[in-house]
């Protein structure tokens, strides 16, 4: 810190404690911890909101800067945890949205009041995620698995499993109304050998709503992926591994989506599973993949994945 800074009021909800305060630093560390936080700012004066654990521990902040003086006088909170912030602008130009989106305002830039509302606790986030992998929320960027970033609270969260590398693995409904632990959740993708598998995402598992989607890597010649259920590692995906499901691009579960330059089987309403992209004579659509009922008595393959059944008068 460079400047002065000072708070002016603070709240508590269930969770968390809430600090409204004023700083006229350029650049200042919000986080009072080994971590970092780093905000910038102005001369003149402009907002933040930090949230603090119950315990003492450092959660976030969200900043709220004009092309001037700006300070926020009192915070309130409501039965909801809903945050408003009263206080005075001397700005011309001032955005009161602290997460992605505007809400921009001309005030006189003489000195106005304000009355702003900042809906639900701040972030809620997700711990305990195995080394290479992080949880995000792809409608925000947001990173859940980020102690300096977290999500907005919402039982309905829409969080996409990926690698540290950013390759995707399985998007999940959650229900993140809290923190959670997710130190139970593992998963892997292999661009290589074009196959990924998830545990853990199981619907009620680690708050988990409903099933999940899998990504799996696509070969380009590839007109098949195949679904090992309940697989927990890389090792154990395989075209020929135990209850082996195949689907082709026109399964009502399937579509082929490009990612970073690098296209993706992604199969919704999987309960935990590994996939593994490949060819098949017939991709059916959800069940055990045996043709050989029906190559005998007559039926032959017909084309697209049709079966066509002769029938044969005899003499």
């Amino acid at each position: 810190m460079s400047g002065l800074e000072r708070s002016n009021g603070l709240v508590i909800d269930s969770s968390n404690i809430h600090v409204a305060s004023w700083y006229n630093s350029l650049s200042v560390d919000f986080d009072p911890g080994a971590g970092t936080n780093t905000k910038a700012g102005e001369t003149n004066g402009d907002m933040a909101v930090s949230t603090f654990k119950l315990d003492g521990s450092y959660v976030a902040t969200l900043t709220v800067n004009g092309d001037t003086y700006d300070e926020i006088y009192s915070i309130a909170i409501d039965n909801n945890d809903s945050l408003y912030l009263t206080g005075q602008t001397a700005s011309t130009v001032i955005d009161f949205n602290p997460y992605s989106g505007t809400d921009s305002q001309t005030p006189s830039g003489f000195g106005d009041t304000f009355l702003t509302k900042l809906s639900g606790t701040i972030y809620q986030f997700v711990t305990g995620l195995p080394a290479g992998l992080k949880l995000v929320e792809p409608s925000s960027g947001n990173e859940a698995s980020d102690p300096n970033e977290g999500v907005q609270r919402s039982s309905s969260a829409s969080l996409r499993l990926s690698t540290t590398g950013d390759v995707p693995i399985a998007d999940a409904t959650v229900n993140l109304v809290s923190d959670l632990d997710w130190s139970s959740v593992s998963g892997s993708s292999d661009t290589a050998d074009f196959k990924s598998v998830v545990a853990g995402l199981n619907a009620g598992a680690n708050g988990v709503v409903g099933s999940h989607s899998l990504y799996v890597p696509k070969r380009a010649s590839d007109n098949a992926v195949f679904i090992c259920p309940s697989t927990l590692t890389l090792n154990e995906v395989s075209k020929a591994c135990s209850g082996v499901l195949s689907y082709s691009e026109a399964a009502d579960n399937v579509s082929v989506v490009t990612i970073g330059g690098q296209a993706y089987w992604l199969v919704s309403g999987l309960t935990g599973s590994g996939g593994i992209s490949g060819t098949a004579s017939l991709a059916n659509t959800g069940s055990n993949t045996s043709l050989l009922a029906m190559l005998a008595g007559g039926m032959v393959l017909g084309g697209a994945g049709l079966l066509v059944v002769m029938l044969r008068r005899e003499k």
